[in-house]
C-alpha cells in the first residue's frame, strides 16, 4: 500500500483535442476583445465628435482604463458564444447514454465470475472501437496474452498443477 499510487485520469483523444481547441479558442477571444477595447477607447478619447459625444458625466467614461475596462467586458460578453459549450454538453450526454447500454447489454455478461458490464469511465466509450496494435507470434494468430501456472521447482522439489505433492527430482 505505501508504493500503491493513485490512477490517472484517463482521457479519450476526442476530449484532449476538444479541450485543446477551447483553450486555443479563449486566447483568441481574449486578444479580440484587448483589441476591440484598445480601439474603442483611442477612438473614444481622441475622435471629438461633437454631434455623437455628450458630456461625459459618469467616472466610467472620463477615466480611459475605466472606459478599457468596460468597453473589454461588453467584447467579452459579445464574444461569448466563440465557445461552444452546447457541444461539450452534447457529448457528455452521448458519453453518459453510450455508458448505459454498454450496462444493459446482456451479451456482454462474464458467466465465469458472474459479472455484468461496468462502465466506470464513461468518456473512453469513443476509444472502445480503435485498435491501434495488433500483436501476433510467427504463425499469424493472436496471443491471448493469459499466464497460466505449469511448473515450478526451488532446490530439489519440483512443483505442478497435476500432482498435489512435490516430487523429488533425481
Amino acid at each position: 500500500m505505501m508504493n500503491s499510487s493513485n490512477s490517472r485520469y484517463k482521457r479519450s483523444d476526442i476530449e484532449v483535442r476538444t479541450n485543446k481547441l477551447i483553450i486555443m479558442i479563449l486566447i483568441i477571444q481574449f486578444a479580440l476583445c484587448i483589441i476591440a477595447a484598445t480601439y474603442a477607447t483611442v477612438w473614444n478619447f481622441t475622435k471629438s465628435l461633437v454631434y455623437i459625444k455628450e458630456e461625459a458625466n459618469s467616472p466610467w467614461e472620463k477615466n480611459r482604463f475605466l472606459f478599457f475596462v468596460k468597453t473589454g467586458g461588453t467584447w467579452l460578453l459579445l464574444f461569448a458564444n466563440f465557445i461552444p459549450i452546447s457541444l461539450l454538453l452534447t457529448l457528455e450526454l452521448a458519453h453518459y447514454f453510450q455508458g448505459m447500454f454498454i450496462e444493459w447489454d446482456t451479451m456482454l455478461y462474464y458467466e465465469t465470475n458472474d459479472m455484468p458490464a461496468v462502465v466506470q469511465a464513461s468518456n473512453l466509450n469513443e476509444e472502445l472501437g480503435q485498435v491501434e496494435y495488433v500483436f501476433s507470434d510467427k504463425t499469424g494468430t493472436l496471443t491471448c496474452n493469459q499466464m497460466v501456472f505449469m511448473k515450478f521447482s526451488a532446490g530439489l522439489s519440483k512443483y505442478s498443477l497435476d500432482s498435489g505433492d512435490p516430487e523429488l527430482i533425481a
